[in-house]
């Protein structure tokens, strides 16, 4: 066989019609129901779309928002974090941070 030895011409690109902008989602999350069991302060890492990260106790924790009528927060908000109800599920479900009633040291 003889070498080849014309170079191949670049492959082109076909520039595609634009796409419009996915609609808004009409809810977000997963509807788990009331929070139940204990519930622990977590930060938001990455958009909780419906699942995403958070951070509690200096470690990552995969988590799905669970208030999907409401808008997830964003990186660096809190959110109370419970264990989700599936025993072998290693997903938190994030709520919307517990309201405080007093700041620790005010009466």
């Amino acid at each position: 066989m003889a070498a080849h030895s014309e170079e191949e011409p670049a492959e082109t690109t076909a520039r595609l019609r634009p796409v419009p902008p996915a609609p808004a989602p009409s809810s977000y999350g997963r509807r788990v129901g009331p929070r139940t069991g204990p519930s622990r302060t977590a930060v938001v890492r990455t958009a909780l779309h419906p699942q995403g990260y958070v951070e509690l106790d200096h470690v990552l924790y995969r988590a799905v928002w669970a208030e999907p009528d409401r808008t997830p927060p964003v990186p660096g908000a809190y959110v109370e974090v419970t264990d989700a109800r599936e025993p072998d599920s290693d997903v938190l479900y994030a709520f919307p941070p517990a309201a405080r009633h007093h700041a620790r040291g005010t009466s």
